[in-house]
């Protein structure tokens, strides 16, 4: 008859396989602990590009690491979410550089795309609203600083970016329409140089205009006269400065014409001729 083991004993290997399944359950959490050390350093310092590096690398070398997918899946979704809040505070250059990462990263996803919220998509829209606002952010900034190139040019790249998005052909209206008021209200309080500025910028810009639709509430021919207008004033405003001897108020009349009619051959030479008077005046005073 087999004698039973003394409690001690079993009391013993009891103990012992406790200890040994609590070391297989300690080592893999140790192990996926330090596995994800380096990712989620990248993560807390903002360094997105160098954590995507990391996990990526983790998740191509233990791909079957309980806990790893999991923790990769979050940290790309905590970027996302920190792209989300950068737009939403109107951040925009700093968002679309985050979802530009995402996006160019994405093809690293493929293995557990379906686990993310976002898609290559989602984030392809998310840039294109991005330049958007971006653009008619920098385009009201030019308008209010009298800059209508500048504005201008802050919308034109969006239509050369997205040519068949309504959007973008709607900001591209809008800017102009408002450069075409603001042209109307100088006329109207006779600053010919603002309105000569405005008119020339929309006349140089006349076919991107006319192309891209809808159709602006101008023409060819009125940009014309209103640039015409605008250089009749500023020409006898600036001689009737000239004949009363005030050579620095014509000179600067006469250069804010030519800022939007500089193949005037005829303002150039009046601008040649008073500087050199000037020059001469002043060179006289100090003898």
């Amino acid at each position: 008859m087999i004698k039973a083991p003394p409690r001690k004993i079993l009391l013993f290997f009891i103990i012992l396989s406790g200890l040994v399944l609590s070391s297989c359950t300690v080592r893999p959490k140790i192990l996926l602990d330090q596995v994800l050390a380096e990712p989620q350093r990248h993560l807390e310092a903002g360094e997105y590009r160098e954590a995507i590096v990391a996990y990526d690398d983790a998740f191509r070398k233990y791909p079957a690491m309980e806990g790893l997918l999991t923790d990769y899946v979050d940290s790309l979704e905590k970027i996302m979410r920190m792209a989300d809040r950068a737009y939403e505070t109107k951040k925009y250059s700093e968002a679309e550089k985050t979802y530009m990462l995402l996006l160019d990263n994405f093809p690293l996803f493929e293995d557990f795309r379906m686990a993310l919220s976002f898609s290559g998509q989602r984030l392809r829209e998310r840039i294109k609203d991005c330049r958007l606002e971006a653009g008619r952010s920098q385009a009201r900034r030019a308008l209010q600083a009298g800059d209508f190139s500048k504005a201008l040019a802050s919308v034109k790249s969006l239509v050369e970016l997205y040519p068949a998005d309504p959007e973008s052909r709607a900001c591209l209206a809008q800017i102009s329409s408002e450069i075409h008021r603001k042209a109307g209200n100088a006329m109207a309080s006779e600053d010919y140089i603002t309105a000569g500025n405005a008119f020339f910028t929309l006349q140089q810009n006349i076919e991107l205009l006319e192309k891209r639709g809808p159709s602006p509430p101008f023409t060819r021919l009125s940009l014309e006269q209103g640039i015409n207008a605008c250089r009749v004033h500023l020409t006898k405003k600036g001689l009737e400065q000239y004949r009363k001897g005030n050579l620095a108020e014509a000179i600067g009349i006469w250069e804010g014409l030519l800022a939007f009619d500089p193949a005037n051959v005829e303002i150039q030479k009046a601008v040649q001729t008073a500087t050199e008077q000037l020059k001469k005046i002043k060179k006289e005073a100090t003898l």
